[in-house]
């Protein structure tokens, strides 16, 4: 009886086969996985930057706020450092114009401006609203959302999407600032 060393070509082309067809099977369910991820991770960061806005207004018991800047902003309104990665600047209907990959947020002291920014980070999957904003924390917790787009309603709300055509049976993540300054998340 003779022992078999190895596989046939016709083996090893059928397992060629199978691993292709399961590649071409995978890749679109792991690229919405990773834009539903990277999504998630926006959120995870602006919940922890809107948390720490509110616990250091009611430790210092005094106002901290939360600015967003758009990706597009005028000459005056350009982003500050830390959040100023592949910036450009552009002259249209001569009008300079910043812009920059993803929008920008810190966390300051309501009433200083000068002093350093608690934390400064980049939110690239930000859809809504679509203009700059601030919330404001004050002593006891609550949010002024006066600044922010509400709709009418009593809550700020912040929609997280990823970009792209390819990404359209991914969720929106939406999160909710109250007038009470508690945070929920809408979770797809």
């Amino acid at each position: 009886m003779r022992r078999s060393r190895g596989f046939t070509l016709i083996e090893a082309l059928v397992t060629l086969t199978v691993a292709a067809v399961l590649a071409v099977l995978a890749v679109p369910a792991w690229s919405t996985f990773w834009a539903r991820q990277q999504a998630r991770a926006d959120v995870n960061a602006a919940i922890s930057a809107l948390a720490l806005a509110r616990s250091e207004a009611i430790k210092q018991r005094r106002g901290v706020r939360v600015e967003f800047l758009p990706p597009e902003v005028n000459a005056a309104g350009r982003h500050p450092e830390g959040c100023r990665d592949d910036e450009t600047l552009e002259q249209h209907d001569g009008k300079e114009r910043y812009t920059y990959p993803a929008w920008c947020y810190r966390v300051e002291d309501a009433d200083d401006s000068e002093e350093a920014p608690l934390r400064i980070g980049q939110l690239t999957h930000l859809s809504k609203p679509e203009s700059a904003f601030a919330l404001t924390f004050e002593p006891l917790g609550n949010a002024a959302i006066h600044d922010c787009s509400t709709g009418g309603t009593k809550a700020c709300k912040l929609t997280f999407m990823p970009d792209g055509i390819e990404h359209d049976s991914v969720e929106p993540a939406t999160l909710f600032i109250n007038i009470t300054g508690s945070i929920r998340r809408e979770a797809p």
